[in-house]
């Protein structure tokens, strides 16, 4: 029997997993605990009589996130594997998990069969990073702390105008910048953020909360 403890701030997608893994009797597993919060998390990891073979992580928990649990987790030494579950499946979070030392990385898009296959490898002792669950587009990079990240004055009102969906012509003319200093400073903007472009730019500074 796999004892898991999921932690997933969706109380509904929480307790649909609980209900979906458990029906899978075939794989035997057990959800013994089910928790909403990043703080429940950590009572958890602090309990003594924690026994857990493997814990569903979901990465975009509120207080702590799902990043500070990992680092938790490494600091304590617990002999705990931990599945990642997440909708921001691009590249350089999946590096920054691998780093802090999760076993696997599943998106929340992928179907019950997938989770079921990185749980059970995971369990056996192989980890699981499937490339081709990955999306292409996103951040090259990860950042943690976006509000630390320093942008000149320039940077920051063609971020603004960027997420106005302003063009090129008129952002040079809001500007009063020529074409190609406007596409220096853009080409740099896009790089302190990790983006290729407008569109992925626009896409993070939401999913994200970014103030600007």
């Amino acid at each position: 029997m796999i004892k898991i403890a999921i932690v997933e701030d969706e109380v509904m997608i929480a307790n649909m997993l609980k209900e979906k893994l458990e029906n899978s009797t075939e794989f035997g597993i057990n959800v013994v605990h089910c928790v909403y919060k990043g703080e429940d998390a950590v009572n958890l990891l602090d309990s003594n009589d924690l026994d857990i073979d493997l814990m569903l992580l979901d990465i975009e928990l509120p207080n702590p996130d799902g990043f500070a649990i990992l680092r938790r987790i490494k600091s304590l030494n617990k002999d705990i594997k931990v599945l990642i579950l997440t909708s921001q499946n691009y590249p350089a979070l999946h590096n920054e998990i691998k780093e802090l030392g999760a076993w696997g990385y599943v998106p929340k898009s992928a179907d019950l069969t997938v989770l079921v296959e990185a749980i059970t490898k995971i369990y056996g002792g192989d980890k699981y990073f499937n490339e081709e669950l990955l999306s292409k587009a996103g951040p090259t990079k990860f950042i943690t702390n976006y509000e630390d990240m320093v942008l000149s004055n320039d940077e920051r009102l063609i971020l603004k105008f960027i997420m106005m969906k302003k063009k090129n012509k008129e952002l040079a003319h809001l500007l009063n910048k020529n074409f190609y200093t406007l596409k220096r400073y853009k080409t740099r903007l896009f790089s302190k953020f990790g983006v290729k472009n407008s569109n992925e730019l626009i896409e993070l500074v939401k999913r994200n909360k970014i103030k600007y």
